[in-house]
């Protein structure tokens, strides 16, 4: 049974799949015989796609899709999975990834990926619920907009009444015996397949919350400071270990912190200012 395209977010992850799919039920299928499907001459076809050297023309899409039995729906799929991939822009990423997700829901009628994103896409439904960790909040007698100028920066009472209301629907949240809002012990995880639009967003609006922190929040609430290093790629490795066990250990400090009365936000930033050189290239 070839391998239900709904699944991926990557077209390359899909295409390896198919290919080891049908090469299970015909092992006489090989890699030359894949190159020849998609209408090429080179024997490493899938390879080169793999490695992201060359990209798939239209005809070899159509090969691919009827060899893996696509219908109709299925066939768009693919070509927007093909066009997120080589999409340049953050806004065209976010258009292309959106009728992906429409599509797949109408085909799998799962939500999670939507709910996912929605989630992701604002900073403050992070923030309101970590705000319930300490703030006691009825959403049938208390007010919204207090809720939400509860915030830095202050969010209108409708989006914390929508923020409210998707936490719910994620049981991120419920209420407790009294009435109130309380965290339950729910996570929510972006997965492997949703990391390259819901976290790449949520990490736009973060660092959009940092630059006004510079502005308006004072010295003494904050801490905001800036390296810059020369480096190799043993060096590299080692410093994203350091913030790893940093990362675990700050976690650990907010989960025993039993007088907590402030929501925080940590970022770590660590990206070249320099372009990389190949492993070939002499210094």
């Amino acid at each position: 049974m070839e391998p239900l395209i709904y699944q991926y977010l990557d077209y390359r992850e899909f295409l390896n799949d198919l290919y080891n799919s049908l090469h299970k039920k015909d092992p006489s299928f090989s890699l030359r015989a894949f190159s020849r499907l998609c209408g090429s001459t080179s024997p490493n076809l899938l390879k080169l796609i793999l490695a992201r050297k060359i990209a798939l023309n239209p005809k070899a899409i159509e090969k691919l899709a009827e060899a893996a039995g696509m219908e109709k729906p299925a066939i768009h799929f693919f070509e927007l999975l093909i066009s997120f991939d080589e999409s340049k822009t953050f806004s065209e990423r976010e258009k292309i990834y959106q009728e992906i997700l429409q599509l797949k829901t109408i085909q799998t009628q799962s939500k999670v990926e939507k709910r996912q994103f929605d989630y992701y896409n604002k900073w403050y439904h992070s923030a309101i619920r970590a705000l319930l960790g300490y703030y006691k909040f009825n959403p049938d007698t208390d007010n919204y907009n207090t809720l939400g100028t509860r915030l830095s920066p202050a969010i209108t009472g409708r989006q914390a009444s929508s923020s409210i209301g998707l936490l719910i629907k994620l049981g991120l949240i419920r209420k407790d015996a009294s009435g109130f809002l309380v965290q339950t012990d729910k996570s929510i995880s972006s997965g492997q397949n949703t990391r390259s639009l819901e976290i790449y967003k949520y990490q736009n609006n973060s660092l959009d919350l940092a630059k006004e922190a510079l502005d308006k929040v004072s010295l003494k609430q904050r801490d905001i400071t800036t390296l810059t290093l020369n480096i190799s790629e043993k060096g590299y490795e080692q410093i994203k270990e350091k913030i790893s066990k940093l990362r675990a250990e700050i976690i650990a400090i907010a989960a025993n912190d039993a007088e907590d009365d402030r929501v925080y936000q940590a970022n770590f930033l660590l990206f070249p200012l320099t372009k990389l050189k190949s492993k070939n290239e002499k210094v």
